[in-house]
Formats: C-alpha cells, sequence, structure tokens
C-alpha cells in the first residue's frame, strides 16, 4: 500500500497559546496582599489583584528617589556632620586637639 502524502500535525501538549506576556508568579504575604486588595478597592475602576499589582509595579519604577551617598561622599558627609557637631560645643566641652607626632 502507497504512503499517504498527508502530513499529520501534532498538537503540543498543554493549554495553547494565547498570544499575551508569559506569565510571572509571586508570592506574596497575606498582609502584602491585603494591601494590595486595598489599594485596588480605593482606585476609581477597582482593578482586580494581577492589574493592581502591574500598576503598582509601573508606579514603583516611575518615582525617582534620591540617591543615598556612598564611598567618599558618605565619608565627607560624615567628617562635616562631626565638625559641625564638635564645633557647636561649648568651648569646655570641645576635646583637645590631637597633636601629631
Amino acid at each position: 500500500m502507497a504512503k499517504s502524502t498527508k502530513s499529520a500535525v501534532r498538537k503540543r501538549p498543554g493549554r495553547p497559546a494565547t498570544g499575551q506576556d508569559p506569565v510571572t508568579a509571586i508570592r506574596l504575604s497575606p498582609e502584602l496582599r491585603e494591601n494590595v486588595d486595598v489599594w485596588a478597592a480605593k482606585q476609581p475602576d477597582q482593578p482586580k489583584r494581577s492589574e493592581a499589582i502591574r500598576r503598582l509595579v509601573v508606579l514603583g519604577l516611575i518615582v525617582k528617589t534620591k540617591a543615598r551617598p556612598t564611598g567618599r561622599l558618605r565619608a565627607a558627609l560624615v567628617a562635616d556632620l562631626a565638625a559641625e557637631t564638635i564645633d557647636s560645643l561649648p568651648v569646655a566641652v570641645q576635646p583637645k586637639p590631637r597633636v601629631k607626632k
């Protein structure tokens, strides 16, 4: 008997692709989940939890925060603060200057 020229297309196991963004699962503590739900309830359109989380992530990425000083800049700020504090002390309380050997 002759072989069939039809090619059989095998279906992949599992749910068919939806054409949407891939799913990213996260674990939330009950308190954090409650905070997200409360925030969502306060919104005019009252989004579902997944949409509320997406919106909160976008808001978190948009907000600009002050960068914390690091390294030499932080050391300089600490030294300036210490000098100002020492200068503001009464003369009787100020430490004696150190003599370099």
